[in-house]
């Protein structure tokens, strides 16, 4: 995965379709220092006859959504990844809660799950596995009882096919 959010957002233009507003304001990433983009972001919503950053904020979550998998790809959710994602979801003003309010409650479950099943796979969790669950709780902006209710889900597979509870970092 790319490290900056410039390359980053590069990379998801190149390999996604999105609406010509999105693309826009994808490109201005892409071309952009992080110091300069919250000024530029409202010069351009102005010329793209768009409000506030808000109004299309269903479309802007799909975008957060496609780089979580991106990053995720390879089962490790890195600093600088981590960062990228606190960037774009603060440039495209997604709060804590808009991923399940917006409609993208299945796509942030089947992400979860996806990696989630990776880091039980072995029956246990890590020191580092447990910071890595809570890493992916945040990027989300989910509720404790949310990720719960996926973690567990998991967490049963896992004990169903012999894992200890004692291992699993679960309730």
């Amino acid at each position: 995965m790319k490290t900056s959010l410039q390359e980053s957002a590069r990379t998801l233009l190149e390999s996604k379709s999105y609406e010509h507003k999105v693309a826009a304001l994808l490109q201005l990433i892409a071309d952009e220092t992080t110091d300069v983009l919250p000024y530029k972001r409202n010069t351009l919503l102005e010329k793209l006859h768009i409000r506030n950053i808000s109004d299309i904020k269903e479309q802007t979550i799909d975008v957060v959504l496609d780089y979580a998998k991106l990053s995720l790809q390879d089962g490790v959710l890195t600093e600088a990844e981590t960062k990228n994602i606190a960037l774009l979801k603060a440039f495209f003003n997604i709060k804590e809660g808009d991923f399940y309010k917006l409609g993208r409650e299945q796509a942030t479950n089947d992400i979860l799950t996806e990696q989630l099943e990776k880091l039980y796979a072995d029956h246990k969790i890590d020191e580092q596995e447990a910071l890595m669950k809570v890493d992916l709780q945040e990027l989300f902006g989910l509720t404790y009882d949310q990720f719960r209710k996926i973690v567990n889900k998991i967490a049963q597979k896992s004990i169903a096919q012999g894992a200890d509870i004692n291992n699993l970092d679960t309730l």
